[in-house]
């Protein structure tokens, strides 16, 4: 039996894993556009569910090679699932098959996927846009205006421009600190100019610097895993300290709307449903909705205490891992990432995310980076 699973991985595994995450990131996408038909987001919703089962039989042909691996990994997406029912968020079920049907997987490759996608998007959104088939969803802000240009929201606009250009770093293997820092700072100027996301401009005035940083600098391997203990307790500080209110700024609203949340629904283990509406649906629908807007406040309040604290554990030695790459390019996305968390709920949600993915690059994969001037 194990001889027949075996060929059939060698032979059809790797094709699975790419047909269900180029089915998975085109699919998704098309939440990412103002305006898509009803008919093509039911036909989208089955063709998760249809990637959902592909990563599963791709899991299941890793038995042969890794026993034990596909039985904690089983155990891990029964528990998200379960949670994914209580708390109607697929984000953490999504995020955890793609990462555990990728193993052995080339990850220049996976990337490679991820840069014609977004590429893709960012190209035919905007012209449907131009076209008049979507609409410009604008936002306000000290007397500017930042547009989406056919995108949900100007936000959402950013970060996957803002998460484009670091693929474009990893895949070019674009090291030059010059270059780095032209690239970035002129990047968050065109991105700050058309959709005034803070968020976005933040993280790319933010990369360069922790790049050099960290090309200068070593650091004990185990101080990165602590980061995502201290940016928990940083937001759960701040939720505290706002208290439950609706959020007089953008950034009170980060904290104070997860406070609230919890007041009126308690804490559960594995997760629950806290009326939480995603910003897509709410925007199509023209509902007035609260956002989440925290990563690290959504999991515990919408996804259970449980299913937090494995997720943590999890990102913990995900950054303990990124910490041995010896690489301080994908390092210092990471971490710019995890920061991004403080401001995005969707920190964990692979399509959004694909750094997440390099959770099984193994250090002697990847040569270390010469201080390239």
């Amino acid at each position: 039996m194990s001889f027949i699973i075996e060929k059939l991985d060698r032979k059809y595994g790797t094709w699975m894993f790419y047909t269900a995450l180029v089915l998975f990131l085109v699919s998704y996408s098309w939440y990412w556009c103002s305006k898509t038909p009803s008919l093509i987001l039911a036909i989208t919703k089955y063709s998760t569910i249809f990637a959902q089962i592909i990563c599963c039989i791709r899991l299941g042909l890793l038995s042969w090679k890794y026993p034990k691996y596909v039985l904690l990994c089983a155990l891990i997406i029964a528990l998200l699932y379960l949670s994914s029912h209580l708390s109607h968020s697929t984000m953490l079920l999504n995020t955890a098959m793609f990462i555990a049907a990728s193993r052995d997987e080339d990850i220049n490759r996976i990337v490679s996927v991820f840069l014609v996608v977004y590429l893709i998007v960012l190209i035919v959104v905007p012209a449907t846009y131009v076209l008049g088939w979507t609409g410009d969803i604008v936002k306000h802000k000290c007397g500017l205006v930042g547009h989406s240009w056919g995108f949900i929201n100007p936000n959402r606009f950013a970060f996957i421009a803002q998460m484009l250009i670091f693929m474009v770093f990893l895949y070019f293997r674009i090291r030059k600190t010059w270059i780095v820092w032209l690239i970035s700072y002129s990047s968050a100027a065109v991105i700050g100019l058309i959709t005034l996301s803070m968020t976005s401009v933040v993280i790319l005035l933010l990369f360069p610097l922790i790049y050099y940083f960290l090309k200068k600098h070593t650091f004990p391997v185990a101080l990165y895993a602590l980061i995502p203990l201290f940016l928990t307790v940083f937001s759960v500080g701040l939720s505290i300290y706002f208290g439950p209110s609706t959020g007089i700024t953008t950034f009170e609203s980060r904290f104070s709307i997860p406070y609230m949340m919890l007041d009126n629904h308690g804490l559960s283990f594995l997760g629950q449903d806290c009326g939480f509406i995603p910003s897509w649906e709410a925007i199509r629908k023209g509902i007035d909705a609260l956002y989440m807007n925290n990563t690290y406040l959504d999991l515990p309040v919408r996804h259970g205490l449980i299913t937090a604290l494995v997720t943590l554990a999890f990102y913990c030695h995900y950054l303990y891992r990124m910490g041995r790459l010896n690489n301080p390019q994908i390092l210092a996305m990471t971490i710019c990432l995890a920061i991004s968390g403080l401001m995005q709920l969707f920190h964990f949600y692979i399509a959004l995310n694909f750094l997440l993915l390099y959770y099984f690059h193994q250090p002697d994969h990847i040569k270390p980076i010469e201080d390239a001037k």
